[in-house]
């Protein structure tokens, strides 16, 4: 049996066929089965009909009118896509509308835009942005076998305080355009230090930094942490070493080091561009997978981000892909 459906859901051909077949004799009941709907809106509908000579209701005609025109909409977008970084609320007061913020949302996600925390990178000249290009296409030909011996490691800080993000205005799809990011600079790390590494095969151990991270520190994790885990996967086969260009990953005492251990081929990297590492991505998803509930102290949420990253080792679809 459909489900009962009230006046205000019905066609006017629906309320028409109602009519008919009220004239033509039959009970509530049976117009009810035959249009979908209950007996109790055949009988407000002819009821309407034979005391107006029409099946449309007071409430129907009695729509509230919208509270903004068309060019209005038109000038919240075009304010939202001049200044991606302003609120709403400022937004409609900027243009003098007299509506509700929840309103003005509604007029922007009608237009394709929504709020999103903005992206965090690091400012991009002309040239930087023209090195990364052309590292993408050198590396383009590569095989999926080629890079399944590739190591990609780096530095994070997992941390519970605030960071500091923006939300922005735009549409779907315009995360890494210009104008809606919000630009970083390079600073000291707060929380806990962590290094990794990862490839095709799987991931490596999480190593906690003790303090600051410097060169003499970073060989010792190349030689004591990464070396050994790296071979238990690939044995003295030659991997690709991915790192970004940080001043402690180029300093004289890491260069000697991978001098001295050819197994491991650095890769030449684009400067300004430790965002197209994609370990990246398994940072971002290490620290929202990590539980912060009730945390206190380092040691704490060190603890807690080892349990997320155990976690993350056991999902190989994740790393395979």
């Amino acid at each position: 049996m459909p489900k009962p459906t009230g006046a205000l859901d019905l066609h006017e051909a629906e309320r028409g066929r109602i009519v008919g077949l009220k004239e033509e004799g039959l009970s509530n009941r049976e117009v009810a089965r035959r249009v979908g709907c209950s007996p109790q809106t055949v009988s407000n509908i002819f009821s309407r009909w034979q005391a107006n000579g029409n099946t449309i209701s007071d409430r129907q005609n009695c729509a509230s009118s919208r509270a903004t025109t068309q060019a209005e909409d038109l000038t919240i977008a075009q304010m939202s896509r001049d200044f991606p970084k302003k609120p709403v609320t400022q937004i409609l007061r900027d243009l003098n509308l007299g509506i509700s913020a929840e309103t003005g949302r509604r007029r922007l996600n009608a237009a394709g835009i929504h709020s999103y925390w903005a992206a965090r990178k690091e400012p991009l000249t002309q040239e930087h942005k023209d090195r990364r290009v052309g590292f993408a296409l050198e590396h383009l030909p590569k095989t999926p076998d080629e890079w399944r011996t590739a190591v990609f490691t780096d530095e994070t800080c997992v941390q519970i305080m605030a960071n500091g993000r923006t939300r922005i205005w735009r549409r779907k799809g315009e995360r890494l355009s210009p104008g809606f990011i919000q630009q970083i600079q390079r600073s000291g790390r707060y929380g806990v230090p962590a290094w990794g590494w990862f490839s095709g095969t799987g991931p490596g151990h999480l190593h906690r930094v003790d303090g600051n991270l410097n060169s003499a520190k970073y060989v010792d994790i190349l030689q004591n942490v990464m070396m050994p885990s790296v071979k238990d996967l690939f044995e003295d086969q030659e991997v690709m070493f991915i790192q970004d260009n940080s001043p402690i990953h180029s300093a004289g005492v890491v260069t000697e080091w991978f001098n001295n251990h050819p197994q491991f081929a650095k890769l030449t990297w684009p400067a300004r561009s430790p965002d197209i590492n994609p370990i990246e991505n398994a940072w971002s998803l290490l620290k929202r997978n990590i539980d912060t509930t009730g945390v206190q102290n380092r040691d704490q949420l060190w603890e807690r981000t080892e349990e997320a990253w155990a976690a993350m080792m056991d999902d190989m679809d994740y790393w395979e892909t």
